[in-house]
């Protein structure tokens, strides 16, 4: 990416941080990217805490602006940037249902997804919540289900047919961390398949590159 007034705070471990880095290589959105490492500790540095109070990745500054959540950075350069209108489409009713996604996102693939892996220990996800096997496990089949049966059941992607919109990009990013669990998707073909077609897409997977380096050295590393 080039070098540009943008400016985009990262650690690629972040699911929500993947998301907004895959989305500016496929729009070849020319922003500057600064590394940060979560588990260093660098979110809770003064001059961090200085430009961004919240300490939360990803963070866009774009000149007096500074913006956090990822979601919210995706819509801004969507409406800001020339980005291909199938990524948060015009129509009102198409837009409706990314929208429809992102909302749902948090307290149910996001939540999932971490709540499996705070079960299988994971860095970084012990002591956010008391945990409860068959709790987890509800939450976890009910969330996969509804993106199986309902957000796939009508199109090729989560709200669009033929190309991808930053609703499939958050759900991809958190689901495929789900990588570090060994999840099996057996269970869910269609997104199975889903994830297949796009981590097959050169951005997905440059943005995903120090994650699955990160991953390669977790499993490396003996059950004590």
């Amino acid at each position: 990416m080039k070098t540009s007034s943008l400016e985009l705070y990262v650690d690629p471990i972040s699911q929500p941080v993947r998301a907004v880095m895959a989305f500016c290589e496929f729009n070849k959105i020319p922003v500057t990217l600064k590394p940060m490492r979560i588990f260093r500790g660098d979110t809770f540095s003064e001059e961090f805490r200085k430009i961004n109070p919240s300490g939360l990745l990803p963070f866009l500054k774009d000149g007096d602006l500074g913006l956090i959540e990822s979601h919210a950075i995706m819509r801004y350069l969507a409406s800001t940037q020339k980005v291909d209108d199938h990524w948060y489409p015009a129509d009102p009713k198409i837009r409706a249902k990314v929208d429809q996604y992102l909302d749902w996102h948090h307290l149910n693939t996001r939540t999932a997804a971490n709540w499996l892996r705070a079960k299988n220990n994971i860095p970084g996800q012990g002591g956010l919540r008391t945990y409860d096997e068959e709790v987890e496990k509800k939450l976890l089949d009910a969330t996969l289900n509804h993106i199986e049966n309902e957000f796939l059941s009508k199109t090729e992607f989560i709200a669009t047919d033929g190309k991808p919109s930053i609703a499939d990009l958050s759900a991809a990013c958190e689901l495929i961390q789900l990588e570090l669990a060994s999840f099996d998707f057996g269970k869910y073909p269609k997104i199975g398949r889903w994830l297949c077609k796009l981590f097959q897409m050169e951005p997905m997977q440059k943005a995903h590159k120090e994650f699955y380096i990160w991953v390669g050295k977790i499993k490396a590393k003996p059950k004590l």
